[in-house]
């Protein structure tokens, strides 16, 4: 129904502007939020009596002051005043966004790891391993290996490995290689690689051992499951 055709009672409520002053033209023009075409921008509500407030339900103080608000095509200038009420055109894209809850493992207590507070275990009769981060994403040992010392060739389906050495030199055993390597380097084992850490030095050998993910009940002997 255009306000042409509206009953006399009623009409007299609401005042439509089809084309705004010249002024207020300029004024809001640059205030066309993205998505709106200046051709389908129509101004309402520029004068609202009492009986068109109680019939939109809402209080006097909350409409004083609305002068213009974006029309989109195929909605009525009512749900419009409802959805622009007290917001500027461009809050839509303002809009805060609450802040997601934080991940399960950074609730964990930031403490800080050594081999005198971590788990201690011994493999291969006289070799020593501290796990300083058991997650089962993520696995930090570290690792003393005598001289002589060896582990039996296997390799992970799922795990990652990188070896770090901290002190000696340490040597990785491949089917077709063989790498030596000291202080200071490191050496990636993919998955699905079969591999042996061997200590053919004359020393200890010390070195970090980070997998990704843990390697427990990950583990498959060359010659069978460990």
């Amino acid at each position: 129904m255009t306000p042409d055709n509206q009953p006399a009672d009623t009409r007299r409520d609401v005042k439509y502007v089809r084309q705004p002053p010249q002024d207020c033209r300029a004024h809001t023009s640059p205030m066309v939020p993205t998505g709106f075409r200046r051709s389908t921008w129509r101004f309402a509500c520029t004068e609202i009596s009492f009986p068109q407030l109680a019939l939109v339900g809402l209080p006097v103080q909350v409409l004083i002051g609305i002068g213009v608000a974006p029309l989109r095509e195929g909605r009525s200038w009512q749900r419009e005043l409802l959805m622009n009420v007290g917001q500027p055109p461009d809050s839509a894209s303002k809009r805060r966004r609450r802040r997601p809850p934080p991940a399960l493992g950074r609730l964990m207590h930031h403490c800080v790891s050594d081999i005198d507070s971590a788990e201690h275990y011994t493999w291969g009769g006289a070799c020593d391993g501290w796990r300083l981060l058991k997650e089962p994403t993520l696995s930090v040992i570290q690792e003393r290996v005598p001289p002589g010392a060896a582990e039996t060739p296997h390799f992970h389906s799922r795990a990652r490995q990188f070896f770090y050495v901290i002190s000696g030199t340490a040597t990785m055993e491949f089917e077709s290689e063989v790498v030596t390597f000291g202080v200071g380097q490191g050496l990636h084992v993919p998955p699905n690689t079969q591999h042996r850490f061997v200590n053919r030095s004359n020393t200890d050998v010390v070195f970090i051992v980070i997998s990704s993910p843990t390697t427990t009940g990950d583990r498959i002997n060359a010659g069978g499951p460990a």
